[in-house]
Formats: structure tokens, C-alpha cells, sequence
């Protein structure tokens, strides 16, 4: 594949605002929501909601775009990622288990920790790309496909969960609807995986952008504002707008795909030899790094809470949260680059 220069920054960048959501979660949902602790993790929780849909976009641009046959996804990147999984997997059943019950123990093994989803979630992604590929190369079936995404994977949905908030009569009414029309196909993170090889390929107008600019720090107002709305008038923490599947989490990720793509161009990044810049030097290492800062990050945030007692309560939240992400991504980053001088483990596990 084509090394391109603005995809090793949205790693970059996307890795680092994952850091920030689960720190910035980690007692979200079990604290006062009128306190200011509460209002700054809400804050940055609200910053950071695009982290897990700029990589799933990432891939698309890059796996649509490509000529793998099923067999090389089968053999190279799904074969890595289930190697990367289920040895992961056995690290944090070792560091967080609480009960060796057999039972427990396969859930968690095969289910693994909880930022583990994500895995699962592009395997499907990948098992989808000889399909998708072909769908790609029809514009208006691509165009018709977005458009179906946008309405039963982010509009309907979030709007029957804010019905539901309201009046559970209606709320469920919608929900039956959107469960018997049963479109999964158009659900889920293949339309941000779709996304990101159509904005690859297209060359989005000034205009355009700049409305997308201003739609995600509109995004960011609503998903700040409205959580603290809706979860006064519930008494207790609701993600609502925090989901994957929201539109402001749609819109935010869309702008920060455009807007580093923008500043950056599809231009292949620099060759060992072509002497990169100090800058470009670093983001390259971030991104090469950021599967394995994604895989062990959380057992920083577990062990500092655990052994240490550290969390985002030891301190004002406003600075805690910002505080802690710093540590364990160093700490994430350093444990990864250490992991890559080992030669299989960096090929399968970081």
C-alpha cells in the first residue's frame, strides 16, 4: 500500500484523542453531573468522540483503494489482528481477571477488554472489502449507499433514542420500525469505512469545507451542550450525542479527516532517504505506533487506578484528564517502541 503523509497524522492524532476519551470516561458515568469535575470530563469527552471513526475511515481509504485479493486480507491483516487479539486478550484477563471461573475466564478471553470491540469491528470491515470495493466504483450506487447510511445508521437512530428520552411509548414504536426494516448492511461503521475512500478520491470544494469546518465546532457546541441538557434532566450521565453513530460525531470526524487531508495532500510521505523533517520524522512514529498505544493504553489507566490510586478524581478534572492522557501515552508509546524491536512481536502484536 501507499504510504500517504496525512494518514500517519490522522493516526496520530486519532490515537491521541482516544487516549483522551478514556481517560476522560474512566468515572464519567459515576459522578454528580452537576459538579465541575463532571462538566470538564464532559468537556473533553465531547473533544475527542471522532478518535475510533477517523481510523475506521483510514482503512477504507486504504483498503478500498487497494487490489487485495480475500486471500492476502485472510493471511496478512486479519491473521495479525486475531494474533494481536487473543494475545492481548490473555494480558488483561492476567491484570484485571477477578474470577477464574471458567466461564468468566473464555467470556473475557474471547470477548476481551473493553477497547477490544474495535478489533472485531475491522475484521468485519475487512471481511466486507471485495464487496465494497466493487460497490465503490459506481458513483451513484456509492452516493445512494452514503445516503442510506446517513439515515438508518445516524439519523433515525439517534433521533428515536432522543424520542425515547421523552415519551418510551413513541421511543419503542421507533425502535420496533427500525428493527423490522432490518438494514444492518447500511449500519455500523461501514459508512465511515465507505467515507473514507470517497473523500479520499474527491477533491472537496473551499466552500464545501469551510461549511464542514463550521458544522463540527457547531457538532462540538451541541454534544457539549446537549449532554449537559440531557443529562440534568435524567439526574444522571447520558451519551446520547457520545456515540459512534451520532451525527455530531459524524460531522466532527468527517472535518478532521478533511482538514488534515487539506493541510497535508495526498502526496506520499517522505522515503527514509529523502531526509523527512524533524516533525515529519515524529508523526511517521507516532502513527506506526498507534495499533500498539491503542492495545496497551488501557492497561496504563487500569494499573495507576489500581495499584496506584490515581484517576481523573485526584485532581480537577480539567487538569487531570489532560495530565493523565499525557502519562499513559508516553507510557503507552514507550512500551510500544520497546515491543518493536522484537521481531515477531512487532509484526503481530503492536
Amino acid at each position: 500500500m501507499k504510504h500517504i503523509r496525512y494518514f500517519d497524522c490522522l493516526r496520530a492524532v486519532a490515537i491521541l484523542a482516544v487516549v483522551v476519551l478514556h481517560i476522560s470516561g474512566q468515572n464519567f458515568r459515576y459522578i454528580d453531573v452537576h459538579s465541575g469535575d463532571w462538566l470538564a470530563m464532559n468537556f473533553w469527552e465531547s473533544m475527542s468522540r471522532w478518535g475510533v471513526p477517523v481510523f475506521t475511515m483510514i482503512s477504507g481509504a486504504l483498503f478500498l483503494n487497494s487490489d487485495y485479493t480475500i486471500g492476502r486480507l485472510l493471511r496478512k491483516n486479519i491473521l495479525r489482528i486475531g494474533v494481536a487479539f487473543f494475545s492481548w486478550s490473555m494480558v488483561y484477563l492476567i491484570l484485571t481477571n477477578e474470577t477464574w471461573e471458567v466461564s468468566a475466564v473464555l467470556t473475557q478471553l474471547f470477548t476481551g477488554y473493553y477497547h477490544m470491540w474495535f478489533l472485531y469491528m475491522i475484521v468485519g470491515m475487512y471481511l466486507l472489502v471485495p464487496i465494497l470495493r466493487h460497490m465503490v466504483r459506481d458513483q451513484k450506487v456509492t452516493r445512494y449507499f452514503l445516503l442510506l447510511c446517513f439515515l438508518f445508521a445516524y439519523v433515525l437512530p439517534e433521533l428515536v433514542k432522543l424520542v425515547s428520552i421523552y415519551s418510551g411509548t413513541l421511543g419503542n414504536l421507533g425502535q420496533s420500525i427500525l428493527g423490522l426494516l432490518d438494514l444492518k448492511y447500511v449500519m455500523g461503521f461501514t459508512g465511515y469505512f465507505v467515507l473514507g475512500y470517497v473523500f479520499h478520491q474527491t477533491e472537496i470544494s473551499i466552500k464545501t469545507t469551510r461549511w464542514i469546518y463550521f458544522g463540527a465546532i457547531t457538532a462540538f457546541f451541541l454534544t457539549f451542550v446537549g449532554t449537559i441538557f440531557i443529562s440534568f434532566y435524567e439526574g444522571k450521565a447520558n451519551t446520547l450525542f457520545y456515540e459512534n453513530f451520532s451525527i455530531t460525531t459524524l460531522v466532527e470526524s468527517v472535518a478532521i479527516f478533511l482538514l488534515i487531508k487539506s493541510r497535508l495532500g495526498c502526496a506520499p510521505a517522505p522515503v527514509e532517504s529523502a531526509s523527512p523533517s524533524r516533525s515529519e520524522s515524529v508523526i511517521c512514529f507516532l502513527s506506526k505506533c498507534s495499533f500498539g498505544i491503542y492495545l496497551i493504553h488501557p492497561a496504563c489507566i487500569y494499573v495507576l487506578e489500581h495499584y496506584f490510586s490515581i484517576t481523573t478524581l485526584s485532581l480537577p478534572a480539567w487538569i487531570s484528564v489532560p495530565l493523565l492522557t499525557l502519562v499513559c501515552f508516553l507510557l503507552s508509546l514507550t512500551a510500544t517502541a520497546i515491543l518493536k524491536v522484537v521481531p515477531v512481536v512487532k509484526r503481530y502484536l503492536v
